[in-house]
């Protein structure tokens, strides 16, 4: 057995299932703590239900909110690899229009396809939040680890 103190950090692998929803990493319900934006880096720090927090970091990130509020509770995480010869997944609708801070028209085909061309090889993610606005996160690569088991 591991043994790990408080401030020991994990990294924690994570895939994705049906709908590219994030699979490992505990978040669902947690309390979003902080999302601090630096000039190449994302950090999002969920308190995990049950204890201890889970980060997910960013690199090479852009940021994107609607209604983001403090103490937001998230539901889910979404991820959707961009590659150039993809059609817009209309999942990927909502994410790229929070992306934009709700300025581009929602499921409009042609705004998407030019996202696709221009970001391909990146990493659209997508948080939903049952309280507080959703926020969405376009990267290279996404990060995960965990704190306080």
């Amino acid at each position: 057995m591991i043994e790990m103190s408080e401030q020991s950090e994990l990294e924690i692998e994570w895939t994705t299932g049906d709908g590219a929803m994030v699979l490992g990493p505990r978040y669902h319900d947690g309390n979003l703590v902080s999302v601090h934006i630096d000039k190449q880096q994302v950090e999002v720090v969920i308190d995990a239900v049950g204890g201890g927090q889970t980060r997910f970091r960013f690199l090479c990130a852009e940021f994107g909110s609607i209604g983001l509020v403090s103490h937001a509770i998230v539901s889910d995480v979404f991820a959707f690899p961009i590659h150039r010869s993809d059609d817009p997944d209309p999942a990927m609708s909502e994410a790229i229009h929070v992306l934009n801070g709700g300025m581009t028209p929602l499921g409009d085909i042609v705004t998407e396809s030019r996202f696709m061309l221009g970001h391909h090889e990146s990493l659209l993610v997508f948080f939903t939040c049952s309280y507080g606005g959703p926020f969405s996160i376009l990267c290279h690569q996404m990060i995960v680890t965990r704190r306080g088991y």
